[in-house]
């Protein structure tokens, strides 16, 4: 395997090389626009101090079989290494290999005598045996490499590459594994630097040119797909369906061939659609209008997608692909948040395959990957579900999180010729935004508690000790080269209930132990106990006057607070006293005001309120009658306060001013219809959102779901975003106008999986403005519902009449500048005379809209002199009004539409691009977005949204 590590992505700052490698990786160049690339592999055979050949078996003592050897690299059958990568490159890589030990009159070969014994070289280790070696013989490939000058075939100053042959130690088997690294010594060979290397053992080139152009591979940036260490050591993501998986005589995957090497064009298709062909790779694909795969993709993940490719096996015992178990076709996902299987999941490419199963938040690589191939002659002609609630186990085609994609490929033909005809089907989501996976990295630590710094980054507390009370925790943050951890240890016993806040620059950790509250600061140097006290519960929060803790005495018949600030700290007060039981302490502070709940257990659950203001005391403001079996979350937000609960009266929130006098107001009706737990609160546009697991006596796993309120009702935010057995550690943040979810599964207390995932709400939209229109109602297909309520909010509409807003009805072109221009703020033109010649009634509603769009260049008119204010207006048009509106930004996507061309006539085309990179349109389906269309009410409203929540935020 390759000895590149493992890299880890920031999640919270990978959307930019996320779209990066989008880009470069799911669009490869087409074959035929690349030259051949030359390149040059020089072998070098060296033998230990103490290196006796006659101990070795025969079969693995190959620099005494020097031309079998030469041959493995060089021969003309197909899988000699040489010929080998040429056919999967479809002739665009071809491999000169070079043997300057090797004496082509008699077919001998000298090796090169090392000075050290075999066990001075492997002690070296993996990462350091190459080096050794090459720095030992050095001398020899100055001498014996002297004269060429076909090194450097890439023209790059280094030698293509060098691959070193060891000897099988005695009992014939490899002394250590074949790898790949670079060497970075400073030294030169004919005025060429060292850089990639092989090491490969006689035993490994024994099995043939798969091995060595598997190890050649990865110096083409090519990934191991097997797993190797850890607890998923030994299963295989993969099988036998490629070289870089299984060390057999089997072309790399499509997609590695394309995305990393350019050698081939996968498409991508995003719709339905029937009879879609793909060519074998054994055939003469390099000649075919048909690809060898395709790439699927849907809006619940943009760094992860499926790839279905047509695979023939040959008929030649000697072919290339001979040895897959079968023909047909095989389905994978790729991750781009990964870049091998190596160090386990998330893994970059997982084979779907019958029996396979998800838990603990990753597939467990069981059922059989040699019945993976569907075709008519195999009996298994489809694969995936249209269920969202199915799972790997249901056969379903689902992500890394183990969320359904809702694809399906069915109707699979005869896997006898070359092509091959399957039909392929999306399932209609339920919402109109999604869950996306920003981060997603494998970890061996726990993690307790997250916090947001005002920039952005995540930081968060680590235990290296796999369990609930570590011993010592650390701070530590997501960066870009990975988890750094940030602060010495903070020794904290068998601490429970850690939680972390920032305040100014500095870090604040709370933690249970021996009885007692703590409070510790970071101040970047060093650890520091500000406060101790006897407690049982505790919660803490911070805002710009500080950080505070609350927390219940030993007996739990006092509530305390204290707050620590620049100038030290102080109690702020006993805000409850004389409690039969308090538990589930909760505390949100806002602009130096404070507020706390907490439950008594003694008092039937009862929810207790209290605000802590200006006159520095304490108000109960506690609601009449509530109770929490489940907790209760205060929280400040707006210069209001939020009460969310749980439990036999309700998953509910409330709401109240901070006036006195003010009562409370349930907002909307159940946030989840399920018992819960662990449920937080946050706001985005001051729109209520909570997350929240799920668990019920008949769910073996939990469920990590999330709601928003929207004219006066939660709905769930897309699908839920996680569902195992081993989630813990959630925490729901705004960042940049997306909502952010982080959580840890796994499981139990062995390694787990860091997920960070993104989602645009709703913005806009009044949490309690009612729906006065007759003919929009919220369901599966009003996609329109909420963008009308937001414009009915923003004042850009008052609807058709006070009851309908008719979403369906041509939107003409004075209809849509007034939108615009209220959704602008109604601006005043600075002229006083209207251009056009049909617009002259300053009386008319269109008047100031369509004077301020012509003089900001939104609109010219149907022509110098006319407006024609009430045509309707063509969705080309639209979104260029919008797209001028925006500034004429660039774009830098791909074009959707094969109905959008530049040229003559299409005034639009860089508008529809704009708008389709943003997610502002998503076209009329089929490929298509139909400018010459009349744009329809509903769709101009839902333009206007989408580009003021997303676009212009």
């Amino acid at each position: 395997g390759s000895m590149n590590l493992k890299k880890i992505l920031s999640p919270l700052f990978s959307l930019c090389l996320t779209a990066s490698l989008l880009g470069g990786l799911s669009a490869p160049a087409r074959a035929a626009d690349n030259a051949a690339v030359q390149t040059a592999n020089v072998v070098i055979v060296v033998d230990f101090a103490d290196t006796v050949h006659t101990d070795h078996p025969a079969y693995s003592c190959l620099s005494q079989a020097s031309s079998s050897m030469v041959d493995s690299f060089n021969g003309d059958y197909p899988r000699s290494m040489r010929n080998y990568i040429s056919a999967f490159s479809c002739g665009q890589l071809q491999v000169t290999n070079i043997f300057p030990q090797y004496n082509e009159t008699d077919a001998t070969l000298h090796t090169y005598k090392l000075p050290h014994s075999e066990k001075y070289y492997v002690d070296q280790g993996m990462q350091n045996i190459g080096s050794a070696i090459i720095q030992d013989i050095l001398c020899d490939l100055q001498r014996d490499l002297s004269a060429r000058s076909d090194l450097d075939l890439e023209k790059d100053s280094e030698i293509d590459n060098l691959t070193l042959v060891i000897p099988s130690d005695r009992a014939g088997r490899a002394p250590i594994a074949s790898h790949q690294s670079r060497y970075f010594g400073n030294e030169t060979v004919n005025g060429l630097r060292i850089g990639n290397y092989v090491v490969l053992s006689e035993y490994d080139l024994a099995l043939g040119a798969s091995v060595v152009s598997h190890e050649f591979l990865h110096t083409r940036g090519y990934p191991d797909l097997y797993v190797s260490g850890g607890r998923d050591s030994g299963c295989n993501p993969v099988g036998p369906w490629c070289c870089m998986s299984a060390t057999t005589y089997n072309y790399p995957l499509a997609y590695l061939r394309g995305a990393i090497s350019g050698w081939l064009s996968i498409p991508t298709v995003t719709t339905s659609t029937e009879r879609y062909r793909l060519r074998a790779a054994t055939a003469s694909a390099d000649t075919s209008p048909e690809p060898q795969a395709v790439i699927l993709k849907t809006d619940l993940c943009s760094t992860e997608f499926f790839v279905v490719e047509y695979r023939r096996k040959s008929d030649d015992l000697r072919g290339l692909d001979h040895h897959i178990p079968g023909s047909g076709l095989i389905i994978y996902r790729v991750n781009l948040l990964s870049d091998s299987n190596f160090s386990g999941p998330p893994y970059m490419v997982y084979l779907f395959r019958p029996g396979d199963s998800y838990a603990d938040g990753r597939e467990l690589c069981g059922g059989d990957t040699y019945s993976a191939f569907l075709s008519a002659e195999s009996g298994r002609t489809g694969y995936g579900s249209a269920d969202l609630s199915a799972a790997l186990e249901n056969g379903a085609l689902t992500y890394s999180d183990g969320r359904n994609s809702g694809i399906v490929i069915s109707n699979v033909g005869s896997a006898l010729g070359d092509t091959i005809t399957f039909d392929i089907s999306y399932a209609e989501l339920p919402n109109g935004s999604y869950w996306d996976t920003v981060g997603s990295s494998a970890i061996s630590s726990t993690i307790t508690d997250f916090c947001l710094g005002p920039d952005g980054t995540m930081y968060y507390l680590e235990s290296e000790h796999c369990n609930v009370s570590p011993s010592d925790v650390y701070l530590a943050q997501f960066s870009g080269t990975g988890l750094t951890r940030l602060s010495s240890p903070l020794s904290t016993g068998t601490a429970t209930r850690l939680f972390l806040q920032k305040y100014g620059a500095d870090f604040y950790v709370s933690y249970y132990r021996g009885g007692k509250a703590n409070l510790a600061k970071w101040d970047g140097s060093s650890w520091t106990l500000l406060h101790s006290a006897e407690a049982n519960d505790m919660d803490m929060t911070a805002d710009s006057s500080g950080v505070y803790l609350t927390y219940s005495s030993a007996d739990n018949i006092t509530v305390y607070v204290y707050q620590h600030t620049a100038s030290g700290g102080r109690l702020l007060g006993t805000p409850g006293t004389a409690c039969g039981y308090a538990s589930n302490l909760s505390i949100s502070a806002e602009d130096g005001t404070v507020a706390i709940a907490y439950r008594d257990f003694y008092l039937n659950d009862r929810v207790y309120t209290k605000v802590y203001g200006a006159d520095q005391t304490w108000t109960d403001v506690s609601p009449a009658n509530c109770a929490s079996s489940g907790g209760a979350v205060v929280k400040l937000h707006g210069g209001e306060l939020y009460l969310l609960t749980s439990g036999s009266q309700g998953n509910l929130l409330y709401c109240r001013s901070l006036v006195p006098g003010s009562s409370w107001t349930r907002l909307g009706d159940a946030y989840a219809p399920v018992s819960v737990v662990d449920q937080q609160l946050c706001f985005v546009d001051d729109l209520p959102c909570v997350l929240y697991k799920r668990s019920t006596s008949q769910e073996t796993v939990s469920r990590l779901e999330a709601a928003q309120l929207v004219g006066g009702a939660f709905v769930p935010m897309g699908e839920y975003l996680a569902s195992d057995r081993g989630i813990s550690s959630q925490y729901l943040y705004p960042y940049g106008g997306k909502l952010y979810a982080a959580y840890l599964s796994g499981d139990g207390y062995n390694a787990k999986l860091l997920n960070i995932k993104s989602y645009t709400p709703n913005a806009g939209a009044s949490p309690a403005r009612p729906d006065p229109f007759e003919d929009v109602e919220p369901g599966e297909h009003s996609y329109y519902y909420t963008p009308v309520l937001w414009a009915l909010d923003a004042g850009i509409t008052t609807g058709k009449t006070e009851t309908i807003f008719a979403p369906f009805e041509d939107c003409t072109r004075s209809q849509v500048v007034t939108f615009l221009w209220r959704a602008a703020g109604s601006p005043a033109p600075t002229a006083k005379i209207s251009p056009f010649t049909d617009v002259q009634d300053p009386g008319a509603f269109y008047y100031q809209a369509v004077l301020w769009a012509a003089e900001n260049g939104i609109t010219t008119g149907t022509d110098a002199t006319h407006f024609s204010p009430d045509l309707p207006v063509t969705r080309g048009q639209f979104v260029t009004f919008l797209w001028r509106h925006a500034g004429k930004p660039g774009h830098g996507g791909d074009n959707p539409f094969r109905d959008i061309v530049p040229g003559p006539g299409s005034f639009y085309y860089d508008a529809v691009l704009w708008a389709s990179e943003l997610g502002i349109t998503n076209g009329m389906g089929n490929g298509e977005f139909s400018p010459g269309g009349t744009c329809q009410r509903g769709q101009t409203v839902t333009f206007l949204y989408r580009y003021y929540s997303n676009a212009a935020r």
